[in-house]
């Protein structure tokens, strides 16, 4: 089976559509500022979310929220098949007052459905994205349907919490303003006056991800948005923390499953 890898905005529902055909590829440990519901069609992976495990298998629909770290891995030797729709969360805040009468942002509580009735909707939403269906009426209905099942089924409503303790907000903050610097441990663990191994620990247990990771995944997300701005790519990786533009296209893949080249095509039409 040839590899495919398909991202494209749909300027009719604000969302994006991405579609990964025949692939292997390991995504490691990361989050998105964004929602993702998604579904397998094929092949077997392991998903690890919020510190819990899970088997994907076809039929299953995935639901993440912003900030929900993440990782999965295959586990047979069938390529995946998986399509998914990005949902930003000033998208859905809109959506939210526009369609459902609230001002409160939903929280899946569900990371996993297996089998799910909701997985043959999101399918032929998704085709009607990536076909850039013309027909937005179609898409429109399908779209709202879809979000009003998933969100009755398996949501919360409560403010997305970003933030594990007062203490590790500070590096949070830090991180999020200093990302294209080169940053230390020291500098890190001195703002919350640990050493560098409790440090560590006591990060990666509240947020499910290393330091290290965490910022690899602010530098991604902050190129992205640079990205969609038609900004030269090299440019974008000096500015963002990379040391190269070989660098930044090698983390954005890994995270993403697109190059970067790829994901600012479909910003440039």
């Amino acid at each position: 089976m040839l590899e495919q890898r398909e991202i494209i905005f749909d300027s009719d529902l604000n969302v994006e559509g991405l579609l990964f055909n025949g692939i292997k590829q390991k995504f490691p440990n990361h989050f998105h500022e964004y929602y993702v519901i998604g579904c397998i069609e094929q092949g077997a992976r392991k998903l690890h979310c919020k510190g819990q495990e899970y088997t994907l298998l076809p039929g299953d629909l995935i639901l993440l929220n912003p900030y929900d770290n993440h990782e999965c891995l295959q586990l047979d030797s069938c390529p995946l098949v998986y399509r998914n729709i990005h949902i930003e969360i000033e998208v859905m805040a809109t959506i939210m007052e526009d369609h459902f009468n609230s001002s409160v942002l939903p929280l899946f509580h569900t990371n996993v459905v297996s089998q799910s009735k909701e997985v043959p909707t999101l399918q032929i939403l998704h085709r009607l994205i990536l076909d850039n269906s013309q027909d937005s009426l179609e898409k429109e209905e399908l779209f709202l349907l879809l979000l009003s099942e998933l969100l009755t089924e398996y949501a919360d409503y409560q403010e997305l919490n970003t933030v594990a303790s007062f203490e590790l907000d500070k590096i949070c903050t830090y991180l999020n303003q200093h990302y294209s610097e080169k940053i230390a441990l020291t500098t890190l663990s001195h703002l919350v006056s640990m050493n560098k191994y409790t440090f560590i620990r006591t990060f990666t247990k509240s947020y499910g991800l290393t330091p290290f990771q965490y910022l690899t995944t602010i530098r991604v997300n902050q190129a992205k948005k640079l990205l969609e701005q038609g900004i030269a790519i090299a440019d974008i990786a000096h500015s963002t923390g990379f040391s190269d533009q070989s660098h930044l296209t090698r983390l954005f893949k890994s995270l993403i499953g697109v190059t970067p080249k790829m994901y600012q095509k479909i910003y440039s039409k």
